[in-house]
């Protein structure tokens, strides 16, 4: 298998994972984190399949970088769909508004991918967004952080792939494992936040780095 095919097989996984997600009862929501977490761990073969056989190139990690972020918004999409399924099916007051909370919130992350995008062409960092965090960490230095920044720099993790999947899973399985709308809730609403605070984040740095090439 090649690393383009390892990176298309956990898109694959990952889309499944979303649609299941999207079904709106706390079993699937169990399940479709769960293949989350699947396609997290297959993506780190992708690259690593490339390496041993030393076949890296930028096609590649552009590749891998589309599919990332695609299975990214379609885990967006299929929890606001779901969560507006359960919320309805529980008769919760909100209901009729999670579609807006989550199609602003789809809104921000393509804003967030597309403003990643270009920051990574502009300064020809390679196809990888990952990227962005290493170069503000290069450019914005000791006092020019701030302590605003230096904070939203210690909370990009969240926004990181191999660390946020484990926590969707594992909050995804305990909704299903207690039968708790609670673990539901807090994975919807705490998805809002993080995406909000990754595009806060990554403006303030571009913005940072930005002024300090300038001065």
């Amino acid at each position: 298998m090649t690393a383009n095919q390892m990176t298309l097989l956990h898109t694959v996984v990952g889309f499944f994972g979303c649609a299941l997600i999207g079904m709106g009862d706390l079993w699937s929501l169990a399940a479709g984190t769960t293949l989350l977490q699947v396609s997290c761990m297959l993506d780190l073969c992708d690259g690593e399949l490339a390496r041993a056989k030393l076949i890296e190139s930028n096609g590649g990690q552009w590749l891998d970088t589309v599919c990332d972020h695609s299975t990214h918004l379609a885990f967006i999409v299929g929890l606001t769909v779901g969560y507006m399924r359960f919320a309805a099916a529980q008769g919760l007051s909100w209901a009729a508004h999670v579609p807006a909370l989550g199609g602003l919130t789809s809104a921000v992350a393509v804003a967030l991918v597309l403003g990643l995008v270009i920051y990574v062409r502009r300064h020809r960092l390679g196809g990888s967004l990952n990227a962005v965090a290493r170069d503000y960490d290069a450019r914005v230095t000791g006092p020019h952080r701030g302590a605003f920044f230096a904070g939203l720099h210690q909370l990009r993790i969240l926004g990181e792939r191999d660390q946020f999947t484990p926590i969707i899973a594992s909050v995804g399985v305990a909704a299903w494992l207690w039968q708790s709308a609670f673990f539901y809730h807090v994975l919807f609403f705490g998805t809002l936040i993080v995406v909000q605070l990754m595009l806060v984040y990554f403006a303030a740095g571009a913005l940072k780095a930005r002024s300090l090439r300038t001065a």
